[in-house]
């Protein structure tokens, strides 16, 4: 290098230290945040709240005037009607009448009849009697609420014999056409006798036929079977409905004595009952 060259170098600047432009720089920046808090702190202003408003209530007072009462008038109430009072008659209920059993019934309602005794008289010769015949009575026992009527067997009349003439043979014939006579009446008794009601019991009047005040009469037609019992019983002529249903239902608790026929019991057919409804 020529000693011109190196007069020239002379004039040049040191060379910079790492370590002093380290320094340089960080001041650099701390003079730059310092301004830049400066700038800040001087535009900022505390905003001051502004005072709440108070709310206020204005009360004004005012005096009413007195009500105006009016005078009330007097109005004349009108007398309340009296009417008459209502008397109720009692209502009066027919009396019940105490129903006997079958066999005082017939008692009190027939009197007692005594059969005649048959008087054997003396008969004349050569004179036959005049003997009316008999006709065969057909038992029918009828029997109603109140009556009970009992078919009784048929007794013989003295007076219907006529006196018989002399003669020998005359005597005895009429005596055994006597006996036979009542041999025949005794034989129905019995049979009659044989299927007489055991049990008998009346029936109760409907109430609805009391309601209306109504009377009347239902005969009912049945069978008794060999054990004395009554079967298919049914309503004959007319009856009013009210008085139907109590006659039958009577009717099946009825009981008999079974009729006995050469000693054998038997059915009795048609076998009739009236029931006589009456208000007393």
């Amino acid at each position: 290098m020529s000693s011109h060259s190196m007069a020239n170098l002379s004039y040049i600047s040191s060379p910079i230290i790492p370590n002093e432009m380290n320094n340089i720089a960080l001041l650099k920046v701390v003079l730059l945040h310092g301004a830049v808090a400066f700038l800040l702190f001087g535009s900022w202003s505390v905003s001051e709240h502004p005072p709440a408003a108070v709310k206020t209530i204005n009360i004004q007072m005012y005096t009413l005037p007195k009500p105006v009462v009016k005078p009330v008038e007097m109005v004349n109430e009108p007398e309340p009607i009296v009417s008459e009072p209502i008397v109720l008659k009692p209502e009066i209920k027919p009396p019940v009448v105490k129903q006997d059993l079958a066999f005082e019934r017939v008692k009190k309602a027939e009197p007692e009849v005594k059969p005649i005794p048959v008087v054997k008289k003396q008969v004349k010769p050569n004179i036959k009697p005049k003997v009316k015949p008999k006709p065969k009575v057909q038992a029918k026992p009828i029997e109603n609420q109140v009556k009970s009527q009992k078919t009784k067997p048929t007794l013989i009349d003295n007076k219907k014999v006529s006196k018989p003439a002399t003669s020998a043979s005359a005597p005895h014939k009429v005596n055994n056409n006597v006996k036979a006579m009542a041999a025949e009446n005794t034989g129905d008794a019995q049979q009659i006798e044989q299927y007489l009601p055991i049990d008998k019991t009346a029936p109760k009047y409907p109430k609805g036929a009391m309601r209306k005040n109504l009377e009347g009469d239902c005969t009912v037609q049945y069978d008794v079977n060999e054990q004395g019992r009554v079967v298919s019983p049914e309503i004959m002529g007319e009856c009013h409905p009210l008085f139907k249903r109590p006659s039958l239902e009577a009717t099946k608790d009825f009981r008999y004595k079974p009729r006995m026929i050469d000693g054998k019991a038997v059915v009795v057919k048609r076998v009739k009952n009236t029931f006589e409804y009456r208000l007393k």
